[in-house]
């Protein structure tokens, strides 16, 4: 549930098996304004308004394609060693990600004319929210992988990664960084910075720059969904002009939970990151950290 009218309770505790921010079980209020989708994918209260980036670019192609088996071919190419227990996560983190994503096209396909997602829509790339340590690792793979291919534009994510968090790190208590331990801390901190952009967003495109290593939260926002027995609602943008029945008949049920929850505890117990964090601080070490 998301925060005024509609209570909250266990927010971290469902979004770190869902890797989604929680959202109300309510259909949001509909307007064209970017606070009013970015509030509504973390489940809060819409706050300022601000103005849309114009896209002047298509969504590029992954670099390499996330989850891949074996040694990729650009890791070969420079000598790195294969390490099996990387190859194991991302054969599992594909699975996770395949089920997640067939959903998603059933969503989409349900939703029809309602559901206008497209690349340069930016609204939801605005505000920081809570993505799993899965979640974590796979944009740090994802930014080592477009490192490889496009050096320029993985710096440009890092470097605005790295600036906000510098901007947002003194938000959090010694030692704490980048985790959230309550839900009233993540509360405080998404109204603290709910205009600032993903690092992954580029600015001249408005494109998500690791749009294929995307977190479960970027790839279930849109249409309406079910998770884990919770009615999220869709994208504020979206289904503008729907009735509850038509948002309720293209509602479609993401089952992953038994996937993924064993999967980011295997992360956090193999890169020693707990807890939820953000997408920023997630990406803003060192490109090289974190090899599991």
């Amino acid at each position: 549930p998301g925060v005024g009218a509609v209570p909250r309770h266990g927010l971290l505790a469902r979004c770190s098996v869902e890797g989604r921010p929680c959202a109300a079980t309510e259909v949001p209020s509909q307007n064209d304004g970017r606070q009013d989708a970015a509030s509504s994918r973390a489940g809060r209260t819409p706050a300022t308004e601000i103005p849309m980036i114009e896209t002047r670019g298509s969504r590029p192609e992954a670099a390499t394609a996330p989850g891949r088996d074996g040694a990729s071919a650009h890791a070969a190419g420079r000598g790195q060693t294969f390490d099996p227990r990387t190859a194991s996560l991302k054969a599992e983190d594909r699975r996770l990600l395949a089920l997640v994503d067939a959903a998603l096209e059933r969503a989409r396909a349900s939703a029809g004319t309602h559901l206008v997602c497209q690349s340069g829509c930016t609204p939801c790339c605005f505000g920081p929210f809570a993505i799993t340590q899965l979640d974590a690792w796979r944009l740090r793979e994802g930014l080592r992988a477009l490192a490889v291919t496009e050096p320029g534009r993985a710096a440009g994510v890092h470097e605005r990664a790295a600036a906000a968090v510098a901007r947002q790190a003194p938000a959090f208590g010694p030692g704490q960084e980048g985790v959230f331990a309550t839900e009233a801390e993540e509360e405080r901190f998404y109204e603290t910075f709910a205009s600032d952009p993903c690092p992954a967003l580029d600015p001249d495109s408005g494109a998500c720059t690791l749009y294929a290593w995307r977190p479960v939260a970027c790839r279930t926002y849109g249409p309406p969904v079910r998770m884990h027995g919770d009615d999220l609602p869709p994208c504020p943008l979206c289904f503008k002009r729907a009735a509850r029945e038509e948002i309720e008949a293209a509602r479609q049920t993401i089952e992953a939970g038994h996937v993924q929850a064993p999967l980011t505890d295997r992360v956090e117990r193999e890169t020693g990151r707990r807890g939820m964090t953000t997408i920023a601080f997630a990406i803003a070490g060192t490109p090289t950290e974190d090899r599991i």
